[in-house]
C-alpha cells in the first residue's frame, strides 16, 4: 500500500507510506507503533478509507474494499469505529446524547437507540453519569463515552488513535483494561495506534514498527521485546524499559557491595531460571520483571562470589543471558 502527499502546492510528493504490506489477524489486538511523522496515523485512516491509498489494496475478510460505492463506504464505517485522543464530543449534548447522536443520524429507532445506550454506558461503566454533560468528566470518563460512541453500530473493527496518550498512567491503564475486556467479550479486532511501548506491551497481541512510511518490524508483542531486531525497534524497547547497562548501574549504585561481583540476568520470555541455578550465593539486588502475553520478560541484577566464567556457563546452559556488572578496569590497572 502507498499513500502520498503534498506538503505544499505544486510541490514534490512526500510518501507517507511506502509498500506498506499488513496482515491482521481478526479478534486480536494489533499495536502499530512508531515515532512522530512515522506514518503510523495515516496507515490507520486507510483501514477506514478516511484516507485512500494511491495504490494497493483494503480487505476485510478477504473481500476488497475501495469505497467505490457511497453505500459500500458506508457500510465500512458502520463495520469501524474510531475513538480519538481528544475524544471529540459535544459540550452541548449528555453523555447520553453524545453516544445516541451516530444511531440518530442514521434514522434508528427510538427503542433501538435507547436499548442500545443503556447497554453501552453499562459497559463503559458511565450508568450513573448518563445525563452529565462533558464539561463535568474526567478525561478518563470522556474516553469511555467516545468509545461507548464507537460501539454503537456494534462494528467489526476498533480503531484507537492514540487514545491513551492525553491520560495519565492510573487512567490509561483502566481504558487499557476496558479495550481489552471489549476485545474478549464481544470479540472485535482492536486496531491501536500508540508512540507508547507501554501501551503495546500491556494489551496487544502483535504489533507492527512503522519507520519513515514503511513497516520495519512486525510479529507477537513478546518476540518484538524479548529480540527486538532493527534499530529503531531496540531504541523504543530500551526507552520504554530503562534496562541499559547504564540504567541498571544508577539503579544500584546506592546499595553497598557484599559480594565479589555484580550480574544482571535478563529474561527474554522463553525460559524460567530461578537465581540459585546461576549461582548458589546469588544476593538480589533489583529486578524488573514483568508478564507479556503471559511470558516473563526482563531483568534481575544479584551479587555472588561466583567467577563470570562459572555463572556464563551455567546461564548459556539455561538459555539465560548474563552480563557482568563490574567495572573495566582503566588502562593504567590493568
Amino acid at each position: 500500500m502507498r499513500k502520498t502527499f503534498r506538503r505544499t502546492r505544486g510541490g514534490p510528493e512526500h510518501a507517507a507510506l511506502d509498500g506498506i504490506d499488513l496482515d491482521i489477524p481478526g479478534g486480536c489486538i494489533y499495536g502499530i507503533i512508531g515515532r512522530s511523522g512515522a506514518g503510523k496515523s495515516t496507515l490507520l485512516r486507510t483501514i477506514n478509507l478516511l484516507a485512500a491509498p494511491d495504490e494497493g489494496r483494503l480487505l476485510i475478510d478477504g473481500e476488497a474494499v475501495d469505497g467505490g460505492r457511497r453505500t459500500e463506504l458506508a457500510g465500512l464505517r458502520r463495520r469501524t469505529g474510531m475513538i480519538f485522543q481528544h475524544f471529540s464530543l459535544l459540550s452541548s449534548k449528555t453523555v447520553w446524547q453524545n453516544i445516541a447522536l451516530p444511531l440518530r443520524l442514521a434514522g434508528t429507532p427510538a427503542a433501538e437507540i435507547d436499548r442500545r445506550v443503556a447497554e453501552l454506558v453499562s459497559l463503559v461503566g458511565l450508568a450513573e453519569l448518563a445525563h452529565a454533560y462533558p464539561a463535568g468528566l474526567s478525561g478518563g470518563q470522556k474516553q469511555r463515552v467516545a468509545i461507548a460512541r464507537a460501539l454503537v453500530h456494534d462494528p467489526e473493527i476498533l480503531l484507537s488513535d492514540e487514545a491513551t496518550s492525553a491520560l495519565d498512567p492510573e487512567t490509561t491503564r483502566s481504558i487499557l483494561d476496558l479495550i481489552r475486556r471489549i476485545n474478549r467479550e464481544r470479540g472485535v479486532t482492536v486496531v491501536l495506534i500508540t508512540h507508547e511501548m507501554s501501551v503495546v506491551e500491556a494489551v496487544a497481541d502483535s504489533v507492527a514498527i512503522v519507520e519513515a512510511g514503511r513497516i520495519v518490524e512486525q510479529g507477537p508483542t513478546w518476540r518484538i521485546f524479548s529480540d527486538p531486531r532493527h534499530p529503531v525497534t531496540a531504541e523504543l524497547v530500551r526507552a520504554a524499559r530503562h534496562d541499559s547497562r547504564s540504567d541498571i548501574e544508577a539503579s544500584i549504585a546506592h546499595i553497598p557491595q557484599l559480594a565479589a561481583h555484580r550480574y544482571v540476568a535478563r529474561f527474554d520470555g522463553t525460559t524460567s531460571v530461578e537465581l540459585a541455578a546461576l549461582a548458589p550465593d546469588a544476593r538480589v539486588l533489583t529486578s524488573s520483571i514483568r508478564p507479556v502475553q503471559g511470558r516473563s520478560q526482563g531483568y534481575a541484577v544479584f551479587e555472588s562470589d561466583e567467577g563470570e566464567g562459572a555463572v556464563s556457563d551455567r546461564a548459556g546452559r539455561l538459555g539465560v543471558t548474563v552480563e557482568g556488572l563490574d567495572p573495566v578496569p582503566a588502562a593504567g590497572e590493568r
